[in-house]
């Protein structure tokens, strides 16, 4: 009897549980009067007043990695916690409150304490994972300076008692059992500022290499004497990355030229040039026997999907390329105790968990896998449609967050998208300075339209649906016919960027929204007849009511909502801190809605909904460490969609928010 892998299973096991319309609720067992738990359709609890989930929580809020010894467990770090997964079931297992980022992670050679290096890689952390406390914090260096030493690389020592940090100044070594420093040796990298510079350390933390971009030779040091080794010469754009094999005695560097050396360690020659990676290798990690290299390829280090980002799997022995996976938004590769499971960090907000053999998912979780950072519902509300920083726009069917269909085309973050009248078509916009339409049926791509200079970030369909509007960054205002793409007028005055936009009812005037003033346009002279200037703030979403009597725009600072007719200022509204969050009015006009940031500085009230009778408010969405990108009111007014920098679309209905 053949057996199947661990991956088709949970997949299986995935796939039907999304078919499951039901959001099941957890019974409360806390024996107080607390509200039991809803659960998502993996499981998985949602923040209080959500009803449904448009993807998943698993292996999200995730920037940086760490598997356990066994291989069993992914550590994860991410909006002040460090997650523990099962990287079988995909299920969050524990959660450490860890405040103040992280720049690496480490398991103790036991799996019973997990080291982490925060504040700028100033501290570090060593916890006891039976207990969930902090049994150690370290201080590397004194904060203060233009320089702050960034903690690079950790690694624990075989027998568990000590543990090797390095930042960009000197390398230490930490006792496990006093809690002191035992040693440690100067090793200045460059002048140039924190973040800049690679180091690595040997499987068995008897070396230490460091590296730099603006620095064309690496180093290999003893850690026990602290003296040079090796030295390499790794050409005039330094590197990027650096890593020992397991036994140490390869070096495996990468950088912005394209190309990964592998090195001798010992006779500092170089064994193999890989080059055709792609781009910029951002991360090299060997397999735990020595026998593969995975490489990350992202230019720009960019945290968002580019088209052109991969990572590559390379036989070591044979210097021969036998796997390229795509990886939007790729940034460290690792991989699991066994060699089984490679991992990487995906669009700064996910892990990917993939056969490192054959390079399939191992959780196909139909989900995006970067902050969703637009969406919108169908006319009939049937649908709703999301854009990701993964490059993808995926379809769902609204009432049981079924997905639908993935629409692939686009190679950069998709920044908007918007519906046609009779919902046939969909419209988006991206980074990659294009906007296309979409037949929603098929998913097929009925035309791409390449005639603005930067990234497209507005678009709308006229009240007929027969032209369709898209605005950018390079100062214009394109009108294409729906059906052919033929680009039909170019408005532009050459002083502000279009960041929102929206047809009144009639089709005869376009309201946009630049980052200092909300403009009306006739489109039929093509000319600016009004503008609304927004002062000392900077403006970034806005929102027309059904009936175009009421404009709205937010941004920075407080936000505004605008009486079309006069010009008068009928509500200010929180900010949306960073240029998070997004405005919208419900389909009949009652109802105006705010979403903002609630994470660094933000308020923690993040969507505000308000009576446009009265401008009174009326709900709000309550969920801390959230940071919503937009908002869009089901067609029957009852539920609202938040788009979410945790890769997932949080469902609420109205009726229940006060």
């Amino acid at each position: 009897m053949t057996r199947l892998p661990t991956w088709f299973g949970f997949a299986l096991r995935s796939a039907l549980a999304l078919a499951l319309s039901v959001l099941p609720v957890e019974p409360s067992v806390r024996g107080d009067d607390s509200p039991p738990k809803v659960l998502d359709q993996f499981g998985d609890p949602m923040p209080p007043g959500a009803v449904a989930r448009f993807g998943t929580s698993r292996f999200r809020q995730s920037h940086d990695a760490a598997f356990s010894p066994d291989g069993k467990l992914l550590a994860t770090y991410g909006y002040d916690a460090i997650r523990i997964w099962d990287i079988v079931t995909g299920k969050e297992t524990r959660r450490l409150e860890a405040k103040g980022g992280c720049h690496a992670l480490a398991f103790s050679p036991d799996g019973k304490r997990l080291a982490r290096s925060w504040n700028g890689g100033v501290l570090i952390d060593v916890w006891d994972l039976t207990t969930g406390k902090t049994v150690h914090t370290f201080r590397s260096r004194e904060d203060g300076g233009y320089h702050v030493p960034r903690t690079h690389s950790l690694v624990f020592a075989a027998d568990g008692k000590t543990l090797q940090t390095t930042d960009d100044l000197a390398a230490h070594t930490w006792d496990l059992t006093t809690g002191r420093q035992r040693a440690s040796f100067p090793h200045p990298l460059t002048k140039k500022r924190a973040g800049s510079n690679s180091c690595a350390f040997s499987a068995d933390a008897g070396l230490l290499v460091t590296a730099s971009q603006s620095e064309s030779t690496a180093r290999i040091w003893t850690v026990g004497t602290g003296k040079v080794l090796q030295e390499f010469d790794v050409g005039e754009l330094g590197v990027e990355c650096v890593a020992f094999s397991p036994k140490g005695d390869l070096l495996a560097t990468g950088g912005h030229d394209e190309v990964v050396t592998v090195w001798d360690a010992a006779t500092g020659k170089k064994k193999h040039t890989l080059s055709g990676q792609g781009d910029t290798v951002v991360s090299v990690a060997f397999t735990p026997d020595g026998s593969l290299l995975a490489v990350a390829a992202n230019g720009g280090v960019s945290s968002t999907a580019t088209g052109t980002q991969k990572v590559h799997l390379w036989n070591v022995a044979a210097g021969e390329r036998v796997l390229t996976l795509s990886a939007p938004g790729v940034r460290r590769v690792s991989f699991s105790s066994d060699g089984k499971v490679l991992a990487w960090e995906s669009c700064g907000e996910s892990v990917c968990l993939v056969d490192a053999t054959t390079g399939k998912n191992m959780h196909a979780f139909a989900a995006h896998k970067g902050p969703v950072v637009a969406l919108a519902y169908s006319p009939d509300g049937k649908l709703l449609a999301t854009g990701s920083e993964d490059g993808d726009i995926r379809v769902w069917d609204s009432a049981t967050g079924t997905p639908v269909r993935t629409l692939v085309g686009h190679k950069d973050c998709v920044n908007v998208v918007a519906f046609s009248p009779d919902g046939r078509r969909l419209v988006s916009g991206c980074r990659d300075h294009t906007a296309a339409v979409w037949d929603v049926a098929t998913g097929k791509r009925k035309w791409e339209g390449s005639g603005h200079g930067n990234q497209v970030t507005a678009v709308g369909f006229a009240p007929d649906g027969k032209t369709v509007a898209t605005g950018g960054r390079d100062f214009r205002l394109n009108v294409w016919d729906t059906e052919n793409g033929k680009r039909l007028s170019t408005l532009e005055d050459g002083h502000a960027i279009v960041l929102g936009l929206a047809y009144f009812p009639d089709g005869n005037s376009i309201v946009t929204v630049s980052d200092k003033s909300v403009r009306f346009w006739d489109m039929k002279t093509e000319k600016v007849t009004r503008e609304l200037p927004a002062g000392d703030r900077e403006l970034r979403a806005l929102a027309l009511s059904p009936d175009g009597k009421f404009v709205a725009a937010g941004g920075d600072g407080e936000g505004s909502v605008w009486a079309v007719a006069t010009g008068k200022e009928v509500l200010k509204f929180p900010g949306h801190w960073n240029h998070m969050g997004g405005v919208a009015f419900s389909p009949d006009g009652k109802y105006f809605g705010s979403a903002s940031d609630g994470l660094w500085g933000g308020t923690k009230k993040n969507v505000h909904t308000w009576e446009t009778a009265t401008w009174k408010e009326v709900r709000l969405v309550d969920v801390p460490l959230q940071r919503f990108h937009g908002l869009a009111f089901s067609p029957d007014g009852k539920r609202l969609a938040t788009a979410s920098t945790f890769a997932e679309v949080l469902l609420w209905d109205l009726k229940k928010q006060k």
